[in-house]
Order: structure tokens, then sequence, then C-alpha cells
């Protein structure tokens, strides 16, 4: 494989080694083409021993040897590095995983013509079930595209983003969306005990009625009010749980929820991407 198709990956923390661990397992990349920067000396010793992968002391050494830039760190640290790499930037392919940096930051800072995957994957991504959506800039060739969505596919799904302003959407819905859904099992879980169940049968309870119900929703291809209509019979008494629901303003809660994720997300970019 020739230098063009090389990749250098910044940032090595959980999602990078989940992406570098799809990949291995699917066999998208070999070890030999795979170069990771000098960051944390134990780390990088055992990230080297356990995947084989190349390991660069310098940022110059990994932009000589590489022509795929994978930027796994976090939107704080993308001035520092960015700064840093501009320095050896020649012609590479940019895949950048933090959230709230657009690619206008990084045109501003790489130049104007610089090929930008803007991809916002998820947590789940670490177990093989994760949701990511991509931006690519008008550079990016098909071949490049079709490489993003297969290192990607491989830890998850992965869905093409045609408006880089949509990509606020991916983050509230499935980047920071995990942690609203475990919100909802712990206070599941937690109300199944004030009802006097254990903690562990609660806990049990709760984990696989999530696990079918998801399974559910699948099957049924998303018709959620076909589905519920199937549990809420009249009178009954899911339809009484559900009527607290709509009167809370559960479904404006979750709205605001997301919005308040979003706006975050712009933040960081004014925060970080100047």
């Amino acid at each position: 494989m020739k230098k063009k198709t090389n990749i250098g990956i910044i940032g090595l923390g959980k999602m990078g080694e989940a992406i570098l661990h799809g990949a291995f397992s699917t066999k998208i990349l070999k070890a030999k083409h795979i170069f990771f920067v000098a960051h944390h000396p134990k780390r990088d010793v055992l990230l080297k021993r356990k995947y084989k992968i190349q390991l660069s002391p310098t940022l110059q050494d990994l932009c000589e040897k590489t022509k795929i830039i994978l930027l796994a760190v976090k939107p704080q640290d993308i001035p520092k590095v960015i700064a840093e790499l501009k320095k050896y930037w020649d012609h590479h392919l940019l895949i950048s995983i933090a959230a709230g940096m657009e690619t206008s930051y990084y045109k501003k800072h790489l130049g104007q013509n610089t090929k930008i995957l803007r991809v916002l994957p998820n947590t789940p991504s670490r177990i093989g079930y994760g949701a990511a959506g991509y931006f690519a800039t008008g550079s990016v060739s098909r071949q490049e595209k079709s490489f993003c969505e297969k290192l990607f596919s491989a830890i998850g799904i992965v869905v093409s983003i045609k408006k880089e302003s949509q990509m606020n959407g991916v983050l509230a819905v499935s980047a920071s969306g995990p942690a609203f859904i475990y919100e909802y099992a712990r206070a599941v879980a937690q109300a199944g005990c004030k009802l006097g169940l254990s903690k562990e049968q609660s806990r049990i309870l709760t984990l696989e009625t999530l696990h079918g119900a998801t399974q559910m929703i699948r099957r049924d291809n998303f018709c959620i009010q076909n589905l519920i209509a199937q549990v809420a019979s009249k009178g009954g008494t899911t339809l009484a749980g559900l009527s607290i629901l709509k009167k809370k303003g559960f479904t404006k809660i979750i709205e605001e929820c997301m919005e308040s994720s979003a706006k975050r997300a712009r933040e960081l970019n004014k925060k970080f991407g100047k």
C-alpha cells in the first residue's frame, strides 16, 4: 500500500481506539499502514504492543508518512493541535470527530481547499453498535467518502449528511443521545425500586424492557404511534402513565434537552473554532 493510503491518528483515547479496533476486526486497515503520534509514554507502549501499529515521535513525522489524518481529540485541544499540524500540512484528507468544530475552522487554518470529513460517532461505537453522521466538504472524492463509510460502518451505522448545519441534529440525536437514554433508564429503575422491586429485579426488568422495545421499533419500522396503541388500552394502566408524561410536557422536555445540546455545540465552535 502506498503512502496516500496510510492513516495517521491523533488522539487514541476511547473513541479513537474504538475506531481502530473496528478497522482491524473488519480488516479495513492493516497495522503497518497505521501511525499514531506520541502522547502518553506508558499508554503509547501498550497501544503499539496491542495493535502493532507505528508510533510517530512527532506530528511532522506523522504527516510525512501519511496522507489521511484522523483527528480524535477533544474540541478544547483542537486549536493547539491544528497550530502545530498546519506547519506540515500537505494536501492530507482530514477526518475529524470533534463535536462542535465546523469545517470552516479547519479551512481557515489549513486552507480553503482542504479535504475534510467531519464525523460525529457515539460511545456505543466502542461495542460495535455506534450511530454516526458525516459531512464532507466539496473537495472530498467519492472514493474518500466510501473509505469513511467503511471505516465507521465497522463500529455501527453511518449516515451521510448533506448540509453541515444538520450536524448539530446528529450530535443531539446520536452523539449525545445515549446519555439521555441512560438517564431515562436510571429513572425507570429507581421508580421500580420505589414501587417495591429489589434493585436487581428493577435493573433486569428495565434492561430487558429497553432491549425488547428497541427490537419492536425495528420490527415495526419506527411506527411509534402504532406500537403505543398496542400497549395503551382505553382506561388502562399504560394510558394512565402516558397521561402524566403528556401533562408534564415530556415531548417538550426532550426537545429542549436536545436543543440545549445542539446549542452547546454552536458555543464550542464559537469558543474554540476561531
